[in-house]
């Protein structure tokens, strides 16, 4: 399953610079809302995280890990800063007005896995 197929079946919009996400299949799967558990037992490259927070500090933590994308559910919006800033290093992030639960249920339904 690639993220563009990810992208298309959750209807999830792009808020970042569009990428080649046909050519990026994502390794896994995290969901959690406390940005010290993401660093500690997140997802590592190439994974997947799913999340409500919408500070810059996502950001950081998308690309310290190597995340695939960074999805931001619930109908929260990240800032014009925060959404510059992952463009400037590459992080992708995605929203969705779904809550969290629906979000993960469907990644698993898809075979996006745990880390």
């Amino acid at each position: 399953m690639t993220l563009a197929q990810i992208i298309e079946e959750l209807e999830l919009e792009v808020l970042t610079q569009p990428r080649n996400f046909d050519r990026i299949t994502p390794t896994c799967g995290y969901a959690s809302d406390m940005l010290s558990r993401v660093m500690a037992r997140g997802p590592r490259e190439g994974g997947l995280w799913v999340t409500l927070q919408a500070h810059v500090n996502i950001v950081a933590v998308g690309a310290v890990l190597g995340l695939c994308a960074i999805i931001v559910t619930e109908g929260e919006v990240p800032d014009a800063e925060t959404l510059a800033k992952a463009d400037e290093i590459g992080v992708t992030v995605l929203a969705t007005d779904k809550p969290t639960f629906w979000v993960v249920g469907n990644l698993w339904r898809l075979g996006v896995r745990e880390a």
